[in-house]
């Protein structure tokens, strides 16, 4: 067996031997990019392959001298965009208007919000053809679209849980802290909670967790019909769980500023419903490139049907942990 290349001469191998990957008409603006350490210094050029998606290994891969190349990543390096900036602004300007009571404000700022995650996360349809016409598969086994911790949206969705996990067990830290701490709970001679409303809208997040996992067993079994209605139910459930969890909050007789029992309740009832949210956006999206594709749409939609399913798991149990704490327990506790 031969020692493995070093990292100049891995280098020099992309430079030389791979120079014919430039000339396929396929992706131009897709870069080499460098996943271990010893991969330096950077080459002088970028190393424009045709392979898109979200992650690629070039693992077993040889080249024209027969020498392997040590495993490397390639990503889709993201281009300039003004998005990001009008997104922060909309949601800044639905905070200033939350906070300073400028209600005209929060419509205003969660529609710019919105147009312009649309905009954003709108697939570009050339790149997409030119994805699916690309013969890299059939000549290297590479992955054109993966799924997985392969994928960087995976990756993200991943890296997403984490911080709304974090962010929920903190606020449900703090709610407990408040009732071991306090004589009366709830505070102020406030009523218990009611647990039948509250109830059917948590049943509806554990359907939509439901359906999202019936939809993405309907994606494996390549069933497309089925996969488009499992993830239907998952925002219609989504979006009727909003509706009841919004007339629940508005029949309420105790508002954030009554005292610190009402903050932290509706504290913690906005952070499901912004976790509900994401998750609608996430599977609406999917919804919508599912109706759109139609040849492709296995291929297109595989880590749609992925993130979609994980994310309706953490939001059912998400949407357990909130009834249990503001519902059920100032009854058992």
């Amino acid at each position: 067996m031969g020692r493995e290349p070093s990292g100049f001469e891995c280098l020099r191998v992309i430079e030389s031997d791979l120079r014919w990957l430039r000339s396929w008409p396929v992706i131009s603006d897709l870069h080499a990019t460098r996943s271990v350490s010893r991969f330096s210094p950077p080459p002088h050029g970028p190393c424009r392959v045709p392979i898109a998606g979200h992650v690629g290994r070039l693992s077993g891969l040889k080249t024209a001298a027969g020498r392997r190349f040590p495993p490397f990543v390639l990503n889709r390096l993201a281009g300039p965009s003004y998005l990001p900036l009008v997104t922060a602004a909309g949601i800044m300007l639905a905070t200033v208007g939350t906070i300073g009571r400028a209600y005209l404000l929060l419509p205003l700022g969660l529609l710019i919000t919105v147009g312009a995650v649309i905009a954003w996360l709108r697939p570009d349809r050339d790149l997409l053809e030119r994805m699916r016409t690309s013969s890299l598969p059939r000549e290297t086994g590479l992955p054109i679209l993966t799924t997985g911790s392969r994928s960087l949206g995976w990756l993200g969705l991943m890296f997403l849980l984490a911080v709304l996990g974090w962010c929920l067990s903190t606020l449900v830290y703090s709610y407990f802290y408040l009732r071991v701490y306090s004589p009366q709970w709830p505070q102020g001679e406030i009523s218990l909670p009611s647990v039948v409303l509250p109830g059917v809208a948590c049943a509806l997040l554990l359907a939509g967790a439901v359906a999202a996992g019936w939809s993405r067993h309907a994606f494996r079994a390549k069933r497309r019909t089925p996969y488009l209605i499992g993830q239907g139910l998952a925002a219609t459930f989504a979006t009727l769980f909003l509706a009841l969890h919004l007339a629940e909050l508005i029949r309420l007789d105790f508002t954030p500023r009554t005292n610190a029992y009402g903050s932290i309740f509706f504290m913690l009832s906005w952070a499901i419903d912004v976790i509900v949210l994401i998750g609608l956006g996430i599977g609406g999206m999917a919804l919508l490139r599912g109706c759109h594709e139609d040849e492709h749409w296995h291929a297109v939609q595989a880590l749609h049907a992925q993130m979609t399913a994980h994310y309706g798991y953490f939001t059912a149990g998400a949407g357990v942990v909130g009834y249990a704490t503001l519902y059920l327990s100032p009854h058992l506790l």
